[in-house]
């Protein structure tokens, strides 16, 4: 049976142990799957929830198989996976039975993007180690939350994360907040981006 050592993880990655170093196998009765990916089932914890607390509900999954850029990778080098807890289901709703209604419920609730750039943006500022650092990971735990909102329903409030906000000194240039206080990149997404 041929393995081989694939990099793994969840879109949206925002937690260093959301990266996982796992060995393909080749299953001849597997064969006739294209474009998906199969975890075992084996194991105290699935391999799925590993990652950003991922449930196979249709969640992205990136994988990588470069022998050059696995040549630089090893199971030491990878961080814990978090933990990931089920939401509560929140009993609030909009007031009326309304379409309208319960699309303006959803859209002040939905903070995903801001989430989103905020981390990169924290992570940017905090350098290589950013994605480390303590702001970050709480960053992390809050999209793992928001990214699943419209499904379970518990929404993250602007006061858990608004302090956060305040530490960011400026944007980095690749996130384009060219109505806002921007700064040149030093890191791979500016090098990237420029």
């Amino acid at each position: 049976m041929l393995t081989r050592k694939v990099l793994v993880t969840r879109n949206p990655c925002t937690h260093p142990g959301d990266l996982r170093l796992m060995n393909a196998v080749d299953k001849e009765e597997l064969r006739y799957l294209s474009n998906v990916i199969v975890f075992s089932s084996k194991g105290q914890r699935p391999a799925c929830n590993m990652m950003a607390g991922g449930d196979l509900d249709g969640d992205v999954y990136f994988v990588a198989w470069d022998r050059e850029l696995l040549s630089h990778l090893s199971e030491e080098q990878m961080e814990e996976p978090a933990k990931y807890e089920k939401p509560v289901v929140l009993k609030e709703k909009p007031d009326s039975e309304s379409l309208a209604d319960y699309f303006v419920f959803y859209l002040e609730r939905d903070v995903l993007g801001k989430l989103a750039h905020l981390h990169l943006a924290l992570c940017d500022q905090y350098g290589k180690d950013g994605p480390k650092h303590e702001d970050c990971i709480f960053l992390s735990h809050l999209q793992a939350v928001a990214v699943d909102f419209a499904k379970h329903g518990e929404c993250v409030s602007r006061k858990s994360y608004e302090h956060l906000e305040k530490l960011l000194e400026a944007w980095p240039d690749f996130l384009e907040k060219h109505t806002q206080a921007m700064r040149q990149s030093d890191g791979i997404l500016g090098r990237l981006y420029r």
